[in-house]
């Protein structure tokens, strides 16, 4: 016999949860956490039940509803899961309850036109401003002014999620063939290392913030901030491999978990032979990871896997770096076998469409202490050997510049690249209106920068007191001297200020 929850029971739920009444609504409210086992019910006579969000990105309330089949959570005037969304950001969103209008829901026809939902057939986020979100699906939107979504109706079915035979047709790029795009539909967190399927990688792709998150869930490695936790409400990127896939969500994966749209809340374990690298400016950054790797089928192509592929933001004013597998895919996680990475080079890309000043930092570096890793710059000819605290100062032009960074790992002794690193090379670049000067030298003692006009007129000098100094010059369009001088050498170069 099917029991219904009585208000004494929920009365006993109140140590796991934070209450709130009014009227003969119901609330669970942030923080709050309520479970209903499989063969129980909650109805809510003559008022509503009420999930809330908090007015900031953090978790709402959370609801799990441990039953096969729709139908055990209901209210007399619907059930209400509130959803907060900040402004002036992209959130990839999917909805909790049947029928949901993306107009009023999403677009409140002042701020807010923009909703988008993903075609893999052309690799597009297509905008759409008509029907109702449909279930199981993500869909993209950005709106210029705080906000809490509504979302009201009956609650979807909650038995697993399951979704057959996804897109997998496009064929113009295979960095995004299979490409699909789908939603935590449930009123909790779910836990990706309990989703399975058939013909699909193990990487999982969120967007928050300004850029994509990742995780795995075969290796448990995560990059720019990704968990394996993902919130309610939640749209997830993911890849088919074969026209013939299935993807599952089942019961175990649903959680009470914290997590927000989408912040991490564990550590990934500590690997050796990983680099993790990430590209700052902006006010943005985003990483990446090459790791070294004994695991079964590694290789230097695309592995669905284990590797992760580079999603780009929307955002124009993030900076994107990326790895470039040897059948040309970009990847944010890039594993390889580790029988190649002696004297093993890997090539980089860098992409922004902001031109700018930007600086790639070390988060991570693994490998044994007499195995020396480089980054080259090909653009300025900069090569430099990583540690742990190092920061690497570069301006570019808007744009995607495939090769623009080399990874050089255990280079031989006598490679250029050992030479170039051994402390004794001076480079000079400049970018609009500024000058770079790299010095790679462990005594700065007695240097110093002079710039120098054509007419030999001295027009600026300046002790050099770091490895990286960045000069801006108020002058006018042309050709000027950097003449700089060290304990290790003398070098003047011609540069061009705009």
């Amino acid at each position: 016999m099917k029991k219904l929850y009585t208000i004494l029971v929920l009365a006993i739920a109140l140590v796991a949860m934070n209450f709130g009444a009014m009227a003969q609504n119901f609330f669970i409210n942030p923080g709050g956490q309520v479970t209903v086992l499989n063969g129980s019910s909650i109805h809510v006579a003559n008022g509503q039940l009420i999930i809330n969000s908090p007015t900031n990105s953090g978790a709402p309330g959370s609801l799990i509803n441990k039953n096969d089949v729709g139908g055990q959570i209901t209210a007399s005037n619907d059930v209400v899961f509130n959803r907060f969304l900040s402004k002036d950001k992209y959130h990839m969103v999917t909805s909790p309850v049947a029928d949901f209008a993306i107009v009023p829901g999403l677009v409140n026809g002042v701020n807010n036109k923009n909703v988008y939902v993903y075609d893999e057939s052309t690799a597009t986020w297509v905008k759409t401003l008509v029907g109702t979100m449909e279930e199981n699906k993500g869909y993209f939107t950005f709106d210029n002014v705080y906000k809490t979504v509504h979302y009201t109706g009956a609650l979807y079915s909650s038995a697993p999620i399951i979704v057959e035979d996804a897109s997998f047709t496009y064929a113009a790029n295979l960095q995004y063939k299979g490409i699909n795009v789908i939603g935590n539909k449930y009123t909790s967190a779910i836990d990706l290392n309990q989703v399975s399927g058939t013909n699909i990688s193990n990487t999982f792709y969120i967007y928050y913030t300004n850029g994509y998150a990742t995780y795995n869930n075969a290796t448990g490695v995560f990059s720019n901030g990704g968990s394996r936790y993902v919130a309610a409400t939640q749209g997830i990127s993911y890849q088919v491999t074969d026209a013939v896939n299935s993807i599952t969500i089942p019961h175990s994966a649903k959680v009470h978990n914290t997590v927000i749209f989408l912040k991490s809340e564990e550590k990934s374990k500590k690997e050796s032979n990983l680099l993790n690298l990430s590209v700052s400016g902006n006010e943005m950054s985003s990483e990446m990871i090459v790791h070294f790797s004994d695991l079964e089928n590694t290789t230097e192509s695309f592995d669905a896997s284990y590797d992760a592929l580079k999603l780009f933001s929307p955002v124009n004013q993030m900076p994107e770096i990326y790895s470039i597998t040897n059948d040309n895919i970009k990847s944010v996680v890039d594993y390889l076998p580790e029988s190649v990475m002696e004297n093993y080079k890997r090539v980089m890309g860098f992409k922004v469409e902001t031109a700018g000043t930007y600086t790639i930092s070390v988060n991570e570096l693994n490998f044994d202490s007499n195995f020396p890793v480089y980054l080259e710059d090909t653009y300025t000819a900069q090569t430099i050997k990583l540690t742990p605290s190092t920061t690497y100062a570069f301006t570019s032009d808007k744009g995607d510049f495939t090769g623009r960074f080399n990874l050089h790992f255990n280079p031989l002794a006598t490679t250029d690249i050992d030479n170039l690193a051994d402390g004794s090379a001076i480079n000079v670049f400049s970018f609009e209106k500024q000058i770079q000067i790299n010095l790679n030298a462990s005594d700065l003692s007695n240097s110093k920068v002079e710039v120098y006009n054509l007419l030999g007129k001295k027009i600026m000098e300046q002790e050099l007191v770091s490895n990286q100094t960045i000069l801006n010059l108020d002058v006018a369009t042309g050709n000027y001297l950097v003449k700089v001088v060290s304990g290790i050498d003398t070098q003047t170069s011609k540069v061009f200020i705009q």
